[in-house]
Order: C-alpha cells, then sequence, then structure tokens
C-alpha cells in the first residue's frame, strides 16, 4: 500500500494543502514555521495505530479545538483526504478484507482507494471511504479505516527529534526489512551474532 496523495484543510498551520508522494523515498523540507511538524503529527494520527506503550505522546487524536487553524476567527470544518494504491501483489489481505466488508468485486490487480476525513466542533468526526471513486457505506468506511491504522505500516523519520521508537516500537523493523537488500540483512544479522557471541563470552568470563 502506497501514499500517493494527501490534502489538507484548517490543520494547525496547514491551512490549505496538497501534497503528492513519490513511489519509494519522500522527504519532508522547509524553513522554520513551515508546517513540516504537522505534516508529521498528521501522518501519525492517520496510520498509527495503538502503540506498544499506549501512555506515549506520540498515540495521537483528532481534537477540534487543538487542531484548528488557530488564527481563523470563523469555525470551518477540519478536512483531511488521502489517497493510496493497493494491488493484490503487495496488499492481498488488505484487498480481501475490503472485498468482504464493502462487497466489492476487484477486476484489475489494483485499486484507488481514498479516505476522506472531516472534524467539526459541533458534529466531531466523520469518515468517508472511496474504492476507484465508489463511496461504501458508513460502517464500512469505519471498518476499512481502522484496519489501515492498525496495520502501523508508516515509518517516519524525524531529524529534529529523538526515534527511540524506531528501535522500540511495534514496527522497529520496517526500514531494516524494506530498505536494505537481502545481502545487507544477512551481513547484519551475522555481525549481530557475532557481538552478541563476543558479549556472551565476556560476561562469562567477568562472572568466574
Amino acid at each position: 500500500m502506497r501514499l500517493n496523495t494527501l490534502a489538507v484543510q484548517n490543520y494547525r498551520t496547514l491551512q490549505d494543502i496538497n501534497l503528492s508522494f513519490s513511489k519509494h523515498y519522500c522527504t519532508v523540507s522547509g524553513r522554520n514555521n513551515a508546517g513540516k511538524s504537522c505534516i508529521i503529527r498528521l501522518l501519525s494520527s492517520l496510520f498509527r495505530g495503538p502503540l506498544l506503550y499506549p501512555w506515549r505522546s506520540e498515540q495521537l487524536r483528532f481534537d477540534y479545538k487543538e487542531d484548528k487553524t488557530q488564527w481563523l476567527k470563523t469555525s470551518p470544518a477540519i478536512t483531511v483526504d488521502y489517497t493510496l494504491g493497493i494491488t493484490k501483489a503487495e496488499d492481498p489481505a488488505l484487498m480481501s478484507f475490503i472485498a468482504k466488508i464493502a462487497s466489492k468485486t476487484f477486476t484489475g490487480q489494483s485499486a484507488l482507494l481514498r479516505v476522506s476525513y472531516t472534524i467539526t466542533d459541533a458534529d466531531g468526526l466523520t469518515v468517508a471511504v472511496y474504492i476507484d471513486d465508489d463511496k461504501v457505506d458508513e460502517k464500512a468506511a469505519k471498518e476499512i479505516e481502522k484496519r489501515i491504522k492498525d496495520s502501523n505500516l508508516l515509518f517516519l523519520y524525524n531529524s529534529t527529534t529523538h526515534h527511540e521508537e524506531y528501535y522500540f516500537g511495534p514496527r522497529h523493523r520496517m526500514m531494516y526489512d524494506f530498505v536494505m537488500s537481502e545481502e545487507e540483512k544477512k551481513a547484519l544479522d551475522a555481525a549481530g551474532k557475532q557481538v552478541e557471541r563476543r558479549l556472551s563470552v565476556d560476561y562469562s568470563r567477568r562472572s568466574r
């Protein structure tokens, strides 16, 4: 599953933006207070389910009063819209789940999944889901949105913060699994085992 686009209105400092993402590796850069942290915060809210450590602040939820663009004197809705490209080769379980929950038949090898959020002060959060421009019912939309979030397939690196969650979080092997080649993985595993053996020998000597 690949994130293709993200459109946001009235979310924190992101009053009106449209982003497109490449297939492989994306970076977000800009001046201070340009909205980089807001993008990361938003992506975390959209694609991270319950974390291994529920007391951690990264477990984010939408809150209209906190998340609305603060300099606006009116109270417009916060809208977030993203599209995902899914394929039978890469996402067979997800496509099978969508086909069942939304009574959808996929005739091709790929599909475009669009998830749209609307957050208001009065009505709270509503979610709409479209599959190849066909809107699914409300119940199916909630289940699909939850399935995407619970998959925990998001890997983010913020160069301005510490990243202990990369090592200890529920998806700590993502960069290892998806970026390294098979040869690099084997070399890293061998090096890790060698270090473990050395530590074990050192510990045994000190224990005598």
